[in-house]
């Protein structure tokens, strides 16, 4: 939940999937964004430089990536697991702020 609110409070930003949190049961830990106007590479190479790991495009998903409108760009995803910390989740969203404000 602090991955989803947290990437709520970015402007420009969208998440693809579930973001209600009456359906937290019904997610996975992973989650794909796109901010508007940034290409998904250019924001994975920024987090990237800042020591977070994600990925971009779309996934060997190219129907469904097509279908929402994503291409040629695709997605960011970044995922969790039961080993990441409240820290490091604050570390990313924030330094997707940071990409914004390049």
């Amino acid at each position: 939940r602090q991955l989803l609110d947290g990437l709520g409070t970015i402007d420009g930003l969208k998440v693809w999937g579930i973001t209600d949190p009456g359906r937290d049961d019904q997610r996975v830990p992973t989650v794909s964004f796109t901010i508007q106007g940034a290409s998904s590479e250019e924001i994975d190479r920024h987090l990237a430089s800042r020591g977070i790991f994600a990925w971009s495009g779309n996934f060997y998903a190219l129907p469904i990536s097509e279908a929402l409108g994503l291409e040629p760009d695709g997605a960011v995803r970044v995922g969790l697991l039961h080993y990441n910390t409240a820290a490091e989740v604050d570390r990313l969203i924030a330094a997707l702020q940071e990409f914004l404000e390049r």
